[in-house]
């Protein structure tokens, strides 16, 4: 069989589609049976009596297009036999089938001309180098280390009522609470001193301190009523005044902070403000450190961070939300310091009995002695059952950590995570959509290379193998 070959001397890529432009040097050839279609031998009609002085214009050729197949065929060496040069070649599927590649609409993996700056790409390795940058909240907890007091009091009702104490007053609340002022006014609500009589004996072992359920101090002003409130310590009224406390959870703070871009987003894609290209950790005490996802803030550009406070337990929230106020995060922190109140007692028995002796004139006959046994030996007796029933030293409450609630303000690090220089013409970058391919150009990778193609069973496997693994539509 004597045909035409169209023989080249052609650079490309061994998985490249591209084929050559001009018409190449016409020869003629017969084909050296056996052979096929994938790996022929073509055997040049003209003799060449001497091959070392006949055939050096022939080793220069590497590529031939047989029009008569419409293939395109690598040369893989020359053969000289008996006078006559043989071609030994093996198909360029991708060459041979380019136009009807590039009518397939396949799903592209990665792609040279196109891409998803959103598709996270794990070709290339992380380096060591990386930068980090910090973004601070303006707000940050006072730095006046006095602060304010909520006391929670259980009143004449048996409700407790909760007050608010700045730190100036509080000094003066404490010695007020037990000092001979409060005790002077609790003598003269007692019903049997303003009735003339004996103090009564449950009212002779008042302790305020039992009333006090709590004491918290905060490091900042709470809400509270505009109008003042005599303290009562059940029964009895202290005469000492303060606002109570709004009991509503408030808002302390709301603020947004900044997102900054990896060096690298803008010119290797959007994907490298995820983990572990980007980390984020958000130090907010007394809340608390944490990581946040990545995912969840890839393409925003600042944090919302929001605190409100509950005064009564001194709990605090903080809600962690991206730039279209959805929460993605609640951390539970304790901003309120619970303090421990603590009473050294004196005789508060002989301050009792003297208020009492002062306001009813009917004791000293009593304890004069008539009665032996009588009432002075009473008093005693009563003397020595409350001094037995009081301890040295009362408290309540245990002391919290203000260490946790310091000076300090809200801080967002970003550390970014440099990775490797890439070469997106010969390794593409990821797309991860459904294209035609003539719509696209250079380097290509597809993800389960479907082949409809009028060609030998072999050339389409050849055709799959070299898809899957990267090819190049020229």
């Amino acid at each position: 069989m004597s045909f035409q070959l169209h023989m080249f001397q052609f650079e490309k890529r061994t998985n490249s589609t591209l084929r050559p432009q001009e018409e190449g040097d016409l020869f003629n050839c017969n084909l050296n049976t056996p052979t096929d279609l994938m790996e022929p031998v073509f055997r040049l009609e003209d003799k060449w009596p001497d091959p070392e002085i006949d055939h050096p214009s022939l080793m220069s050729y590497n590529y031939i297009y047989v029009e008569t197949w419409f293939r395109y065929y690598w040369i893989d060496k020359w053969v000289w036999n008996n006078g006559f040069w043989d071609a030994h070649c093996h198909i360029d599927p991708l060459a041979s089938w380019r136009n009807e590649i590039g009518t397939l609409e396949e799903y592209v993996l990665r792609s040279a001309s196109a891409s998803d700056p959103n598709v996270v790409d794990t070709l290339y390795p992380l380096s060591s180098e990386c930068s980090i940058s910090q973004a601070m909240s303006t707000w940050e907890i006072p730095k006046d280390p006095f602060g304010a007091y909520v006391i929670g009091v259980v009143g004449g009702d048996g409700l407790v009522q909760y007050y608010y104490i700045s730190a100036a007053r509080f000094s003066a609340f404490g010695a007020y609470m037990f000092g001979d002022t409060l005790w002077s006014n609790v003598v003269n609500d007692d019903p049997g001193v303003v009735g003339g009589n004996i103090p009564t004996f449950m009212r002779a072992q008042f302790n305020p301190l039992q009333y006090v359920v709590s004491c918290m101090w905060f490091p900042f002003v709470v809400p509270q009523t505009v109008d003042q409130h005599d303290i009562s310590f059940g029964y009895f009224s202290s005469g000492f005044q303060a606002p109570k406390v709004v009991r509503e959870s408030f808002k302390l703070f709301s603020e947004k902070l900044p997102l900054y871009n990896h060096p690298q987003s803008r010119s290797r894609g959007r994907y490298l403000q995820l983990a572990p290209f980007t980390r984020l950790r958000l130090s907010a005490l007394p809340w608390g450190e944490v990581d946040l996802d990545t995912t969840k803030f890839a393409n925003q550009e600042y944090i919302n961070v929001e605190a409100w406070v509950d005064p009564i337990t001194g709990t605090s929230k903080l809600y962690v939300s991206d730039s279209v106020n959805q929460v993605i995060l609640t951390l539970v922190g304790q901003i309120g310091v619970t303090e421990q109140l603590s009473q050294v007692l004196k005789d508060n028995l002989s301050t009792v009995t003297g208020a009492a002796s002062a306001a009813a004139g009917i004791v000293g006959g009593l304890m004069s002695g008539a009665v032996p046994g009588g009432i002075a030996t009473a008093i005693s007796g009563i003397g020595t059952a409350a001094a037995a029933q009081y301890p040295d030293v009362s408290s309540t409450g245990t002391n919290g950590a203000r260490i946790a609630v310091s000076p300090t303000r809200i801080k967002l690090t970003q550390t970014f995570q440099n990775v490797v220089g890439d070469d997106p013409e010969n390794r593409g970058r990821p797309l991860c959509k459904r294209y035609r391919i003539n719509r696209l150009s250079g380097y290509l990778m597809i993800a389960d290379p479907d082949v409809p193609l009028p060609a030998t069973q072999e050339e389409i496997d050849k055709i799959k193998e070299y898809m899957a693994n990267g090819f190049f539509y020229e």
